[in-house]
């Protein structure tokens, strides 16, 4: 099982590298190559999820309307969550911060192939660019997806929400759309302080390639993801939005634990 789950995996990255980097050179148009990155990586999320075991449960679909695109924010606990995301929702572009790619040279690789729009956290003067540049993602017509909480977390509670990049929902005039992901089972066993860490990823120690590995000896896992309302931007700053984008996620979660 691990032998071929890692091959289909690197087979996965081969392509997504091939493909991002041969794009580059034959689609001028930035944002039409991100849609033909992003509906492969919808493909590839969707197959490396079935290889891997996994059983998603997708709820609130019809919350997302065809003709619009949306600020995407959700809780954060593994590197699994942005397969999850990727699998049923396309024409995606994630946001993520520089710190963590120092010691995670291999999936720096993935994630810069993947198109995803890295911000410098440490830098200040390099944020006015950065609001501007993810806002005009968002003009063009392409999902903006982040993890307000900053970093993954062990899945006991939810962290407050930075608001900066709220504000490009409100600069864009685009709805923030919250979604709150859960894991239910490994290996047909309800997910506990036990055995959660076999797929929550918050103690970076513990390398990717590490993790990985031993997540990919697992015979299944269970996922569900709870798309909420959207939350017009509409006369709101960022720190509201964030607040309210938290209260929801925080909800649904003690909500999904009182039926657990």
């Amino acid at each position: 099982r691990l032998g071929y789950r890692v091959l289909c995996f690197l087979l996965c990255v081969s392509i997504l590298v091939v493909f991002s980097t041969v794009s580059g050179f034959f689609i001028k148009n930035k944002i039409e190559q991100q849609k033909k990155v992003s509906r492969l990586i919808q493909i590839l999320s969707q197959i490396l999820m079935k290889v891997l075991g996994f059983k998603i449960i997708v709820k609130g679909r019809e919350h997302i309307q065809r003709d619009q695109n949306y600020l995407i924010v959700s809780n954060h606990v593994s590197y699994t969550d942005i397969t999850l995301i990727n699998s049923f929702i396309c024409d995606n572009r994630f946001i993520t911060h520089y710190e963590w790619q120092e010691n995670s040279p291999f999936l720096d690789l993935i994630v810069r192939k993947a198109k995803v729009y890295f911000v410098e956290r440490r830098n200040l003067k390099n944020v006015r660019k950065e609001l501007r540049d993810t806002a005009a993602i968002l003009e063009k017509g392409l999902h903006l997806v982040f993890f307000p909480e900053g970093t993954s977390t062990d899945g006991s509670k939810i962290l407050p929400f930075h608001p900066l990049f709220f504000s490009t929902a409100i600069s864009a005039k685009k709805s923030v759309l919250p979604i709150y992901v859960s894991y239910k089972k490994i290996n047909n066993e309800k997910i506990s302080s036990k055995n959660k860490n076999l797929i929550y990823w918050y103690d970076h120690k513990v390398s990717f390639i590490e993790h990985l590995t031993q997540l990919a000896q697992l015979k299944s896992i269970e996922a569900h993801i709870t798309i909420l309302p959207p939350i017009s931007s509409k006369d709101k700053n960022s720190r509201k939005l964030a607040e309210q984008s938290r209260e929801k996620i925080v909800l649904e979660k003690m909500k999904d634990e009182e039926n657990t």
